[in-house]
């Protein structure tokens, strides 16, 4: 398997009433988002992304925009290993992964993208008018996903 490190993606979380309160609050925002790549030799490289809006409240609605450049043809088997941190008291500390999100290892991802998108079916939108494949092989390229919710 070629492992894929995507990404690191560094956030700040904090409850949305957290001043003067001691009580714990379901709504909750993210702030000051920011990310950087772990490495820029990888085979996937996040030019840019945004996320709005900044603080993004949780539930809540968003918008997201990523141009990402993959260095090679990228195909079966293929493993995905993603990096999340979140800032606490000033320190960044990794997000664990629990039940497949925060910082995973996902195997034999084009396996796990065919079980959600059957092969021969459309791409959900907005992949699908951006181009943007859903399925294996991912090939070498720019990929490019304008301001979309």
């Amino acid at each position: 398997a070629l492992p894929i490190s995507v990404g690191c993606v560094f956030a700040s979380l904090a409850d949305a009433n957290e001043r003067g309160s001691s009580r714990r609050h379901s709504v909750r925002r993210l702030e000051a988002f920011s990310w950087a790549n772990c490495r820029n030799a990888e085979p996937v490289v996040i030019k840019s992304l945004s996320i709005k809006p900044d603080p993004v409240s949780i539930p809540g609605f968003l918008r997201a925009s990523v141009f990402a450049s993959v260095g090679v043809s990228l195909q079966a088997p293929l493993t995905i290993h993603l990096t999340l941190e979140k800032e606490v008291a000033g320190i960044w500390v990794t997000i664990p992964c629990i039940e497949e999100l925060g910082s995973c290892t996902y195997e034999n991802i084009c396996q796990q993208l065919d079980a959600l998108i059957p092969p021969g079916q459309n791409c959900p939108e907005p992949l699908f008018t951006y181009g943007i494949p859903c399925h294996c092989p991912f090939k070498k390229g720019d990929y490019n996903l304008p301001d979309s919710s």
